[in-house]
């Protein structure tokens, strides 16, 4: 490695960096190495580079750099902060143990690209996660992506061209059905809004005709779409539960409970309520998608990227999808 140091002209340290991907090395040098290291022939030693990884990892970490978080989360809502928030503890403190430092944007959305650009060049930041829960194309941001090594995680893009690390929608809410389905459920319907389950790719209006196909005996009858808060969503509801004998309903509208309620049902007692998303605290039963795993995935994967080099749209994006796991709360028997 002395040899490799003296021909590259660079430190013994440096070397030791750049063949480990370390960002604090630019990418120029980090090449010039490894050009070196090839045309000497060096290998590294697989177990001494895991001992040593296993070493540093144990000590103190420095800081290696800052990452971007931006989130179309509004926190003037009071629903939106509270996501916000549980994102947000467990993405620091995941960053703050790889030895990186997380500035976090919110309310973000497409047009502030330029803007945004502008201050992570300021800030030196070049490792962005991008939480957009809302509709998103890469084409719709004015920035050049070449600049960024970026992981998304929100709602299903509608292209896939970046490394996405989110939860696994269409396995969790057959989970979801099927622990429905164990807990005595018959007539499990969904009611819903057609722009959320738009948003997350029909997965949950998905996860019922599939779940029809492996359980026969559970034939899906039709979603009662709703419109979130018109007065017609009243009687809908009402017409719908009669006429398909629902005894639990699967939805991701809060505002079900108070539906159901109104005309006269009590919950859970007479129907069951079940959620495509809940905390792990949370009052509703349903899936809790485990969004502090997600978190820190998301920023372990960011952070691999920035490592590989990994730089703009990639030619094979990535999805890790992780499952999440039955929350029972008071909304079911």
């Amino acid at each position: 490695m002395r040899e490799l140091a003296r021909q590259a002209g660079v430190s013994h340290a440096t070397v030791s960096r750049a063949l480990r991907n370390d960002v604090r090395i630019s990418a120029a040098v980090r090449q010039c190495v490894r050009r070196t290291a090839q045309k000497l022939g060096y290998r590294r030693d697989a177990k001494l580079s895991a001992l040593m990884t296993h070493l540093r990892g144990v000590q103190h970490r420095t800081h290696r750099g800052t990452l971007a978080w931006l989130t179309d989360h509004n926190l003037a809502n009071p629903e939106d902060k509270m996501v916000h928030d549980y994102y947000r503890r467990h993405a620091t403190a995941s960053a703050a143990a790889l030895g990186f430092k997380l500035d976090i944007f919110t309310s973000v959305k497409a047009a502030d690209a330029p803007r945004l650009a502008r201050t992570l060049r300021a800030r030196g930041i070049q490792g962005v996660i991008l939480q957009i829960f809302g509709p998103f194309n890469v084409a719709d941001w004015p920035w050049n992506w070449n600049h960024y090594a970026v992981v998304h995680s929100g709602s299903l893009p509608a292209d896939s061209k970046l490394d996405i690390v989110d939860a696994d929608d269409n396995l969790n809410n057959v989970k979801l059905l099927e622990t429905l389905m164990t807990r005595g459920h018959r007539h499990i319907g969904v009611a819903t809004l057609r722009k959320i389950d738009s948003e997350v790719g029909y997965s949950l209006t998905t996860a019922r005709q599939r779940f029809a196909s492996l359980y026969p005996e559970y034939p899906a009858f039709p979603v009662c779409w709703l419109e979130g808060g018109s007065p017609a969503d009243k009687g809908r509801l009402a017409r719908w539960i009669k006429k398909y004998r629902v005894d639990c309903i699967v939805s991701q509208v809060a505002v079900v409970k108070e539906l159901v309620e109104s005309l006269g049902y009590r919950v859970p007692q007479d129907i069951s309520l079940a959620f495509h998303g809940v905390g792990p605290t949370s009052k509703f039963s349903g899936i809790f998608q485990r969004e502090n795993q997600l978190a820190a995935l998301a920023i372990e994967t960011v952070i691999n990227s920035l490592e590989l080099g990994r730089f703009g749209l990639p030619a094979i994006p990535r999805q890790i999808l992780i499952p999440g796991i039955w929350h029972q709360g008071e909304t079911t028997r």
